[in-house]
């Protein structure tokens, strides 16, 4: 098996596109500096290819960063390198990392104490305690901090048994939110100042984001002011769902302040600060103890009362708050990825053990075809998910600086999308048991609508990941769209376009990726091509239709960011497919099944959601649901008259 293994993955040309990688880009120490930051790298020669070196190293001094993977796909792009699925660690890296991570993984499994969260409503000291004495508090800050200096992928893979209650991983995240935004933004002094303490849990970190009242202007009713020369500022405002309530003391309290824009005139802009949670003026107000879902959270409000604060215990700098919180949500959506896979997983091992015990009509449940299509749809979104998280993860550890802010808000998209409706599947085949409290389904429920609100606004998110695919687009191809947007001063460019238009139906490929993945994705890596060509094609239209005024059409927005998303979820899943045949893991026949489902799936959506893109107004329901729609304000409700009325 081993032999053969090895074959497959000498005569794909996936092997020629890491050697390529290899003999391109070095990871070498280029100085004596650089040799204490980059971990030992072996060179040998390879037999079968000789000439060729081949380059075995755990990551840390990182690759150039390269073009962002999604916004590319909006432009019909992929970077071939990018299809090799990220592997961080070396054959002799990752015993290491694993020999570290092991002990904790299975510390938190099967931790009696993690299963009394939902029914206690309360996350004990003794599972606090537990992670305090395994490092997780310092889990992603450097070693030279006091912490254990754990790359993205291995936290999120120490995370994993913790992800079974997403109210504890919730908790712990916003702590690790704080650490890492510090680690990236903070200066020296800052990092010197909270790190140490964040990584032993003598500061426990928590972010200040939502407010309960929208603001009247801007983002933020919580107003900073300076003295006249900003060296202390006064915080003033609320900020509601504080995460870890009476133990949260050291805060990232985002701000309303005023700046100057590039018309040299007075703006609102976003302040992040570091505000310890002792400080005169700060008062914790406590909200309901027990929530719906995600329960053993400790959610509080903060009322900030004329807080004096340095300009010291600025993150990042003045008006650039929006780069602390892109820096933040991108950990944050890992995270509620990690949460959704950790939930589907708990969800599927409990209903696989109730088919197996149960019989209807005397046939087993495991022989019904409607319940293995079911669950298998479950597996496939789950494993989607869990590829994206860990291909996201992967670029931001081997790629310096590597953007990934759409991939980490599609990671959450993918998961949102996929864990309401794999568990309330369950009702279809389960009785009215399920919804009695304690009982797991119950509670799988409460936490799946629950994770539809945490952090942020769902429809919020999608917006973003559609505006910000059309406005790279945009730029790329301005002149194009204001030429198509007038076509009596451009003839020629309509009369281009007529001749290389192409149908939603029968898309172009433009790069022939199944050459660089192993010849069983095929079909897989086909239709994921011909779908990122669908998406360039949705894009396109979008702009050549509406131009600037796209930002009003918010149906066509969350279709072409579920389509990006899709796309995204089909090139992780294929790419880790590829790998695992390659290299010969275990199981790696059903994920060659699994990844082509899921592209076979996602195709059919894709061309749905472009085809309603593409009607006219006039074809389209949505003219309808609009008039619909607006009735129902004017009415202030349902007001279709009953059905037994009469008006003679």
């Amino acid at each position: 098996t081993g032999r053969s293994a090895i074959r497959k993955f000498l005569v794909q040309p996936r092997w020629l596109s890491v050697v390529r990688c290899a003999q391109t880009q070095s990871l070498a120490p280029k100085t004596k500096e650089d040799e204490g930051a980059a971990k030992k790298e072996i060179v040998q020669e390879s037999s079968k290819l000789p000439g060729i070196r081949i380059i075995d190293t755990k990551i840390e001094k990182r690759l150039p960063r390269k073009e962002p993977l999604i916004k590319n796909m909006f432009m019909s792009r992929v970077d071939t390198d990018l299809l090799v699925y990220p592997e961080v660690f070396d054959y002799q890296a990752h015993p290491e990392v694993m020999d570290k991570v092991a002990p904790i993984r299975e510390a938190f499994t099967g931790f009696s104490e993690m299963a009394q969260i939902d029914s206690d409503g309360v996350i004990s000291e003794t599972i606090w305690r537990a992670i305090e004495n395994h490092g997780l508090y310092g889990l992603n800050i450097p070693q030279h901090y006091g912490g254990r200096g754990f790359l993205v992928t291995d936290t999120l893979y120490t995370l994993e048994p913790l992800a079974r209650e997403p109210g504890l991983l919730a908790a712990l995240g916003s702590h690790h939110q704080v650490a890492e935004v510090i680690v990236k933004l903070g200066t020296e002094e800052q990092k010197q100042m909270y790190l140490p303490r964040l990584a032993t849990g003598d500061l426990m970190g928590s972010i200040a984001l939502q407010e309960t009242e929208d603001a009247e202007s801007g983002f933020f009713n919580t107003t900073a002011t300076c003295n006249a020369d900003e060296t202390l500022w006064k915080l003033s405002g609320q900020k509601a769902f504080v995460l870890n309530g009476r133990k949260a003391n050291l805060l990232l309290v985002f701000a309303k302040t005023e700046g100057i824009n590039y018309k040299g005139n007075v703006d609102e802009t976003i302040t992040a600060f570091i505000v310890e949670a002792d400080r005169d003026g700060v008062e914790k107000i406590l909200e309901t103890p027990q929530g719906f879902g995600f329960r053993g959270i400790e959610s509080i409000s903060v009322k900030f009362t004329d807080v004096e604060v340095s300009s010291r215990n600025i993150l990042g700098q003045i008006g650039e708050g929006h780069k602390v919180a892109e820096e933040m949500l991108k950990l944050q959506r890992l995270h509620g990825g990690l949460t959704a896979v950790g939930m589907l997983r708990h969800f599927l091992q409990e209903n696989a053990q109730h088919c197996i015990d149960r019989k209807q009509v005397g046939v087993s449940l495991t022989e019904m075809d409607m319940l293995k299509n079911r669950f298998s749809r479950i597996i496939c979104d789950t494993y989607a998910i869990e590829s994206a998280i860990y291909l996201t993860a992967g670029l931001m550890d081997m790629y310096d600086g590597q953007d990934v802010f759409v991939e980490c808000a599609a990671v959450k998209n993918l998961a949102s999308l996929a864990l309401l409706r794999g568990i309330s599947q369950a009702a279809d085949h389960r009785n009215s048991q399920i919804f009695t409290p304690g009982h797991p389904t119950e509670r799988f429920l409460r936490d799946a609508l629950q994770f539809q609100t945490h952090g942020e606004v769902l429809d919020s998110l999608r917006g973003l990941i559609a505006l910000t695919g059309l406005q790279f687009v945009g730029k790329e191809l301005y002149e194009d769209v204001k030429k198509i947007r007038n076509p009596l001063f451009h003839p020629s460019m309509v009369v281009k376009r007529i001749f290389s238009a192409q149908s939603f139906d029968s898309p172009k490929k433009f790069a022939n990726l199944e050459h660089y993945l192993h010849l069983s994705v095929k079909p897989g890596a086909d239709a994921m091509e011909l779908n990122i060509s669908r998406l360039h094609m949705m894009t396109q239209f979008l702009l050549n239709k509406h131009g600037t005024d796209v930002l009003k059409h918010h149906l066509e927005l969350l279709r072409l960011a579920e389509a990006a998303s899709l796309c995204y979820a089909m090139f992780a899943s294929i790419t880790r497919a590829s790998r695992s045949y390659c290299i010969g893991l275990r199981h790696a026949d059903y994920e060659m099944h699994v990844a082509t489902s899921i592209c076979s799936h996602a195709t059919e959506r894709i061309i749905d959601l472009a085809k309603e893109t593409q009607l006219n107004e006039l074809f389209s329901h949505d003219a309808a649901h609009q008039i619909i729609g607006k009735q129902l304000f004017k009415s202030r409700g349902y007001f279709l008259e009953h059905p037994i009325m009469r008006n003679f």
